[in-house]
């Protein structure tokens, strides 16, 4: 089983919703394990060690602006509205 979850994992989003697609037809789902588990609204989401750390030092120093980077970043091609809205 390992290795079709490895498969799974290389597939592109649009291979995995046709795979998805194709199983339901046949009343075939994946096991919950291979999916990200959805989030309750209104919970709060910890932060992780990095953002902790950089909020400790927004604290210390909220003058110091060595986190912010500018820069531009133009990406092409077409844009998939659900995968945004999501």
């Amino acid at each position: 089983m390992g290795n079709f979850s490895q498969q799974l994992k290389n597939l592109s989003p649009e291979q995995r919703a046709l795979l998805e697609a194709k199983l339901k037809e046949k009343g075939i789902q994946l096991n919950q394990s291979d999916r990200i588990p959805l989030r309750d609204k209104g919970t709060d989401i910890p932060l992780s060690f990095a953002q902790q750390r950089l909020w400790f030092v927004q604290q210390l120093e909220p003058k110091n602006n060595s986190y912010n980077v500018p820069c531009v970043l133009r990406l092409e091609g077409k844009l998939d509205l659900d995968a945004l809205q999501q």
